[in-house]
């Protein structure tokens, strides 16, 4: 695996420079035949890149780099073998996500609902509690027709898209990105690290051999043996010890 944030590059930089001093000091005949200028040059070198790295992991920042979940997202959707163009284009793919978009936001009016039952009643509260619900089921329901619609398409259907119809569908994705990011934050909810836990998870169900996730017949990703289910009371707790201390 490469080193992708800058503490990771210093850390492997430090280790192969302590592993070469190590080894030209235990192990001689390395710099038997070499020029006594060469031998003096590698020490200097090994040594002063092993202070540098060593003295950037002391000042360095410590704390966990922002989670970059279209990085993430790539990766999990081409270890499960999904379309990921690198121009714009309808894909079965992406039918399929749209549909789940209408599958997620039933869960969470369904969780509403549920969570609103539980308030002191108002007629306000009442009211929201049976709309919620309603969208709840009503929307649930066009997903899994959605889907079935999708699901007869060939998988390797897709259509380029023209530049108008490019940029329109980039404000939707834009625009429920920021929706979702408002839902979360406005809730007090860690939904960054909750992501990387929930795509951590998905990764986890990869095949250790192939190092793909693979799926059954009808679609759904198959749990590996290494497969790690995402703890999101533990990051939920987490996030609210930093917030005291």
């Amino acid at each position: 695996m490469l080193a992708k944030t800058n503490r990771e590059v210093a850390l492997v930089a430090l280790w192969i420079s302590i592993y070469a001093l190590a080894t030209m000091y235990w192990v001689p005949s390395i710099l038997r035949n070499a020029p006594d200028g060469w031998k003096w040059v590698s020490v200097i070198a090994f040594t002063f890149i092993a202070l540098l790295a060593a003295v950037y992991l002391a000042v360095s920042d410590r704390r966990p780099e922002p989670v970059d979940i279209w990085r993430l997202q790539r990766k999990v959707m081409r270890m499960s073998g999904q379309a990921v163009p690198s121009t714009p284009h309808i894909t079965r793919d992406g039918l399929l996500y749209l549909a789940l978009v209408a599958e997620e936001l039933s869960k969470a009016m369904g969780h509403h609902h549920e969570i609103l039952k539980k308030m002191p009643w108002s007629e306000g509260t009442a009211l929201l509690t049976k709309k919620m619900g309603e969208l709840s089921l009503a929307m649930h329901n066009e997903s899994i027709a959605v889907r079935a619609v999708v699901s007869h398409l060939p998988y390797d259907f897709t259509w380029s898209l023209a530049r108008e119809d490019a940029v329109a569908l980039l404000d939707d994705a834009c625009d429920m990105a920021v929706v979702v990011a408002g839902f979360a934050v406005s809730m007090g909810l860690p939904a960054a690290e909750g992501y990387k836990a929930v795509v951590l998870s998905n990764i986890s169900k990869a095949d250790p051999v192939t190092r793909m996730i693979e799926k059954d017949r009808s679609g759904k990703w198959i749990k590996g043996v290494n497969y790690q289910p995402p703890n999101l009371a533990v990051v939920l707790e987490t996030a609210w010890q930093n917030t005291k201390s």
